[in-house]
């Protein structure tokens, strides 16, 4: 029964391989990458060295060589939120190599790791926490916030006084269409140096994104 279950969960293809987290013994403070550290083809490296990487001790999966993408419940995370799943929450974990990724998941052909969550089941329209599962509340997507921008097309720079400001550019409503480029301009401050850019928004289908990179100023 429980199998059934997780069947229909997943995304009706076959995983590379499976492992149910209960069937492994005790678990609980530990992350995913515990679980599955001795998955045939898998590479868990660690990127200390890695200048864009966001946090100490950040790690890439690699299957076969290729990065791996991950997936909670069947939507798209980075490997942070992962790892923040601790064992205990964990119900069971679908290895997709590169070509059952490709069948299950469209373009993730580089191999997936699907991570599945225990879930509570319901009672007379009562959802009953099972023990491990966890609650929590989540902020959405804020966009109220406003940041000064200066617009020295009608200020001239030399003459104002300094721009020492440490958030550059901020736009909460941003479109940007599949496949086509973006673009957008602002001015950075008079501090030279490394500043980070975030970029963060929801697609049409209502699945959040995230990604970080750098921009020097000299």
């Amino acid at each position: 029964m429980a199998e059934k279950k997780r069947e229909r969960r997943t995304r009706s293809f076959r995983p590379s391989h499976r492992i149910v987290v209960d069937e492994m013994g005790v678990h609980g403070g530990g992350d995913f990458l515990e679980l599955i550290g001795n998955v045939p083809g898998l590479r868990i490296e660690r990127n200390d060295n890695d200048p864009n990487s966001i946090t100490p001790n950040q790690y890439s999966i690699l299957l076969r060589g290729l990065v791996a993408s991950i997936y909670l419940d069947n939507v798209k995370v980075n490997i942070d939120i992962a790892r923040s799943i601790k064992q205990a929450n964990i119900d069971f974990i679908d290895i997709m190599n590169t070509g059952h990724a490709s069948a299950a998941y469209g373009l993730e052909a580089q191999g997936v790791i699907a991570i599945y969550s225990k879930q509570g089941s319901r009672e007379k329209g009562k959802l009953i926490k099972q023990p491990g599962s966890i609650t929590f509340k989540s902020p959405g997507f804020y966009s109220a916030r406003r940041f000064y921008a200066p617009d020295y097309t009608k200020v001239s720079r030399t003459r104002s006084k300094k721009d020492d400001r440490s958030t550059l550019y901020w736009n909460p409503k941003l479109t940007v269409e599949r496949f086509k480029n973006t673009e957008f301009t602002f001015y950075t401050s008079d501090e030279k140096g490394t500043y980070q850019i975030e970029i963060e928004g929801i697609t049409d289908a209502g699945i959040p994104i995230h990604e970080i990179s750098y921009l020097e100023v000299e």
